[in-house]
């Protein structure tokens, strides 16, 4: 399948001869300041041939082959007035620009590469540049988006090293998936999440480098992604990558970055191991109780005896005890002593260059992480090989092939009692993890005794450092992604192209658990294989031109091919024969293996056409026809549309020029997009079931499938304005919208005497409305110093009006915690946490027990918080001076609730540092439940003035993790998410040295974070990137980073 691109890739780089008599233009490019400063990535070409042209280098120098017949260079550069120079015989031109008062036609891509006027645009779309990008110095692309896009909101589910990211566009619309759909260069690539209760798993964009990425095109309403059809019903984010350019050179990048824990839950140092006897709390060791309500630390000395298998300091005893020394006990940090300090490193090599005819690009990347967990990693090894070549004046064909390796090794996080952070915050502090050991995690006698047992302070869980050597998934992503394709020009207002592109990827994964770990009690080994390929072809015929004196059209046709197929293949085994030798064959027996394959087809027509008038009017409109093999057969395919307005109000008016309000643009779109329903939802099928009598059994899957089913649909419907004042030094753009998703794709619950759990049909109704605001402004700007601000503020309201008939919720998954878990409840927010809560009057009330303690009905859950914040912002100074660029982005959060079930446990067992007050008498507040007597008198209704003791007998009334109610937490955030600086050395400098340019860099992420979340780090999520969202059950803390940089083009 590859041997094709490669080919036409190889032949790309060869170049070509050129067809007629030519001549080299060279020259340079300043600003009008005084004194001049070269201006970076200007565009010249020449007139009346677009496709011969270059872009300036550092130097703002340029060389640029012309035929000898060319008369006129056009120079073209954003926020510059555009200028024509004639050659008059001039083999060498040096010019000027100067700032445009008017907002310039910036050209942007949107769906299936077309690419549009900015200013005709009828929708929000917003770009993200490649040096935004990188800055960052994010591992997870799509954390790199974090803050940066308004209606965009992504939350990183931990600090592990390739760890997963969860990306949403305007709220959740659908009850099943709502990650947007990721193209590169054309082609639809997969961005899945697998998914685990045990480890953290890569979203597959991880595999992209960002240090490849020229542009990334955020595609947010129904009208930018209707042409997609089925695929991007949630959005769709488009990547453009590097390209070859004449005069390119070679770029190298060397990074370097130190990451430690930003955020941990407070242990409390004052009470030891132990629990009430009597009323009298008593120490108990390890072993006896996983609880830590003994008595006060200060009360406990070591009895010196050396040959306690658990401490070479010997055993705990209370200071009057006959066997006590003089050394006493002092508390343990077993969580800031655990975590390391993650290195990651990243070198970036790339040369591009051509003659402008043909032009190749180059770059291969790898980057290594080490976590601040033991033994964690993750690497990612990239190879980008790109080339394009006019054949002649009418044809150019190009291609690409992007190479990933990636991969690490995870450990054990969330519901899990192998689990790191659920040893480690569960472990008393008069228990030393490490018994004694400065590097535990290489020094097996601080985890294990002699005969291969776990030295731990409880027999159910695991210790952290067993686990990190003992419990990890190892996986290996081998994954390319192509494509090739041609332009054809007929003539000046007919051309067509075709691009065919590829994604495959191929993983393994190995996860095991030792014979002496907790989470399942004996050894096991999973052994996985998974696969996915797609391919991708579009073909476009696109005329264009004057219809007349004051009106324009554009109109394209265009076909669409889509096929993708999964394959999985899962391998269980328990009880490791030999010790330490983790493998699938040295286990006693296989006791599970399956397979499964997915597949999927959509074929689609489309129509695209714009209809402008004068330069100031714009109207838009699409159409594609889907046939989808998960839906229906039908004669009649399914159709999606879309109709958009664009006004450009100052150009009539005569406002164009003018000083203050030089630019104003109205928007108005409207769109019905849809989606396709999961693979095998039609027909009932055979699922692999327990053996019968040693025999292999089938057994019908759980769910009826519905061969009438429609595909879901999205309504949606925008109004926006773009503002641009005083010579554009401040713009404003308004977006509001409204999107009503409706016959969503459930498995709704149905009797088990039918046979099935549940049936699949169309129901349900969720609506997001919201309001995004961009401010872009340059308060500061002279000759050597500017001061711009940008700003990005997003406010979703998000409400599941309509569920099925007979449905009253819809549960998320679990993620191993089904205590507290997400929900679609009709008329609340999607994804609303549920759990159980206190039990309270008419009037919110709590109600309160006649000893004082407040009531709660384990049979009675119900709503207990909201995960969607209210509103999310990104603010972004930055600063420049000469060659010093200083960039900070602050991101704010306000609302959002967090389950924080670590904490609700932590308190069960003592260990949490609220705990500390047990000795204190409170009195809850609330009023006492009815029919609640106290010395013979009804207090039912009274406020409570009962005072208690918030100790073991307290929380030892509650589930194990609290009362989900008690455990929600206000998530909210102020975090300074990016910190650059740089430098790039004057030509006076870099002149003297064998390179065209140096920069060096400092870069930071989260270096403060401000939160009243008792928690980790607020930015986590413990079931990944998935619908369920808004929990922290043992997740592993996220990162502050502090970076250094070098960059050097040759």
């Amino acid at each position: 399948m590859f041997r094709p691109i490669l080919l036409l890739v190889g032949l790309c780089l060869l170049g070509m001869l050129p067809l007629a008599a030519q001549q080299t233009i060279t020259g340079t490019v300043t600003d009008d300041a005084d004194p001049p400063q070269p201006l970076i990535g200007v565009s010249v070409f020449v007139k009346g041939s677009p496709n011969v042209g270059t872009i300036t280098d550092f130097n703002g120098a340029f060389s640029l082959d012309v035929e000898e017949n060319a008369s006129t260079l056009i120079f073209s550069y954003i926020g510059y007035n555009r200028l024509e120079v004639p050659l008059n015989g001039r083999t060498k031109i040096d010019i000027r620009m100067s700032e445009s008062a008017e907002v310039l036609d910036e050209v942007v891509v949107t769906a299936v590469g077309i690419e549009r006027s900015k200013k005709a645009l009828g929708y929000s779309a917003e770009e993200v540049g490649g040096e935004e990008l990188v800055s960052s110095r994010e591992t997870n692309l799509v954390n790199a988006l974090s803050s940066k896009v308004a209606g965009v909101q992504v939350i990183s589910s931990s600090g592990n090293p390739g760890a997963s990211a969860n990306i949403v566009i305007r709220g959740r619309t659908s009850l099943n998936e709502n990650s947007p759909l990721f193209i590169i260069d054309g082609v639809p690539i997969d961005n899945s999440f697998a998914g685990s209760n045990f480890t953290d798993q890569s979203n597959r964009a991880i595999d992209i480098n960002p240090d490849d990425i020229e542009t990334i095109n955020v595609l947010k309403g129904g009208a930018a992604t209707a042409l997609y059809g089925v695929r991007a019903a949630n959005g769709a984010v488009l990547i453009t990558t590097k390209k070859g350019r004449k005069g390119g050179g070679i770029s190298f990048s060397q990074s370097v970055t130190f990451d430690q824990v930003n955020k941990l839950p407070g242990q409390q140092q004052l009470f030891a191991q132990g629990a009430l006897s009597g009323g009298v709390p008593v120490y108990a060791g390890p072993g006896e109780s996983n609880r830590s309500w003994g008595p006060r630390i200060d009360t406990l000395r070591y009895d010196g005896d050396e040959s306690y298998r658990y401490s070479s300091l010997g055993r705990i005893v209370g200071q009057s005890d006959p066997s006590a020394t003089d050394r006493r006990v002092v508390p343990f940090n077993n969580l800031d002593n655990f975590f390391n300090t993650g290195v990651t490193s990243n070198t970036y090599l790339s040369a591009s260059g051509g003659d402008g005819e043909t032009n190749y690009f180059v770059s291969s990347g790898y980057l290594r992480q080490t976590g601040i967990v033991p033994n964690s990693t993750f690497e990612r090894f990239t190879l980008k090989v790109s080339g394009d070549t006019r054949i002649n004046d009418r044809l150019k064909v190009s291609a690409s092939a992007n190479y990933t390796n990636s991969g690490g090794d995870r450990t054990n996080r969330g519901s899990n009692l192998s689990g790191v952070m659920l040893g480690l915050t569960r472990a008393p502090v008069t228990f030393d993890l490490a018994s004694g050991f400065d590097n535990a995690e290489d020094e097996p006698a601080a985890y294990s005794f002699p005969d291969g047992t776990q030295r731990t302070y409880w027999s159910a869980y695991d210790n952290p450092y067993w686990s990190v050597n003992r419990n990890l998934s190892r996986d290996r992503v081998n994954r390319i992604i192509g494509n090739a394709g041609f332009e054809y020009t007929f003539t000046d207002w007919l051309s067509t192209s075709y691009r065919a592109g590829t994604d495959y990827y191929f993983e393994e994964r190995t996860s095991y658990w030792d014979n002496n770990s907790n989470e399942f009690g004996t050894g096991v080994i999973f052994s996985d294989l998974y696969s996915y390929r797609s391919f991708n072809s579009d073909f476009l015929l696109t005329a264009q031109g004057a219809l007349s004196q004051d009106f324009d059209g554009r109109l394209t046709l265009g076909h669409n091919y889509f096929s993708e197929r999964g394959f999985s293949n899962v391998t269980e085994g328990e009880n490791f024969i030999i010790p330490d030798f983790y493998d699938i064959s040295n286990v006693s027996q296989v006791t599970f293996a399956d397979d499964n394959v997915t597949r999927r087809r959509i074929l689609g027509t489309f129509y695209d056409g714009q209809l402008s008038f004068r330069d100031y009017l714009y109207f838009s409109f699409t159409g594609r026809w889907d046939w989808s093999s998960t839906l229906p057969t039908t004669e009649v395919p399914f159709f999606y549309d879309s109709y958009s307005l664009g006004f450009v109000f100052t150009e009539p008016l005569g406002l164009a020029t003018n000083p203050t309000f030089s630019f104003g643009k109205l928007r108005f779109s409207y769109a019905r997009i849809g989606k396709d329903a999961f693979a095998y939802a039609l027909d009932n099928f055979f699922v692999l079931g327990s053996p019968v009598k040693g025999q292999t059994a089938f057994g019908p899957a759980t769910s009826i499938g519905n061969p009438n089913l429609r595909p879901e649909q999205t309504r949606t419907l925008e109004i926006g304005a773009d503002l641009r004042f005083f010579q554009n030094r401040l713009g404003i753009d308004f977006t509001w919208y409204d999107l009503e998703s409706v016959d969503q794709i459930l498995a709704v619950p149905i009797t088990f005497s039918t046979g099935f759990a549940s049936a699949i049909t169309n129901a349900g109704r969720v609506r997001n409305t919201g309001v995004e605001i961009q401010l872009r402004s340059t308060p500061v700007k002279g000759r050597n110093f500017s001061w711009d601000v940008d700003l990005n503020f997003t406010a979703n309201e998000n409400t599941v009006e309509e569920l099925g008939e007979g449905v009253p919720d819809l549960s998320f998954g679990s993620a191993g915690v089904a205590s507290t878990n997400n929900r679609a409840i009709e008329g609340q927010p999607f994804g609303v946490l549920y759990g159980t809560r206190w039990s309270r009057d008419d009037n919110g009330n709590r109600l309160i027990d006649a000893d004082g303690y407040p009531v709660f009905n384990p049979q009675d859950p119900g709503i207990v918080g909201d995960p969607n914040p209210d509103w999310i912002m990104g603010l972004r100074n930055s600063f420049t001076f000469k060659g010093l660029y200083v960039s900070a982005l602050l991101d704010i959060r306000q609302g959002g609730d967090i389950y924080n079930g670590t904490v609700g446990v932590m308190q069960n067992l003592g260990i949490h540092k609220s705990t500390e007050n047990r000795e204190e008498a409170v009195v809850v507040e609330g009023v006492y439940a009815e029919g609640t007597v106290i010395d013979g008198e009804d207090v039912s209704g009274q406020p409570n003035t009962t005072p208690i003791r918030l100790d073991s007998r307290y929380y030892g009334r509650y589930p194990f993790a609290g009362v989900s109610e008690a455990s929600v937490e206000d998530g909210s955030w102020v975090r300074l998410r990016e910190l650059t600086v740089s430098y790039r050395f004057p030509e006076t400098i870099v002149g003297k040295l064998p390179v065209r340019s140096l920069e060096l860099g400092l870069s930071g992420r989260n270096l403060f974070l401000l939160t009243d979340y008792s928690g980790i780090d607020p930015e986590t999520n413990l079931a990944g990137a998935s619908n369920s969202f808004g929990r922290d059950y043992f997740n592993t803390p996220n990162t502050r980073s502090l970076g250094f940089n070098l960059k050097i083009g040759f």
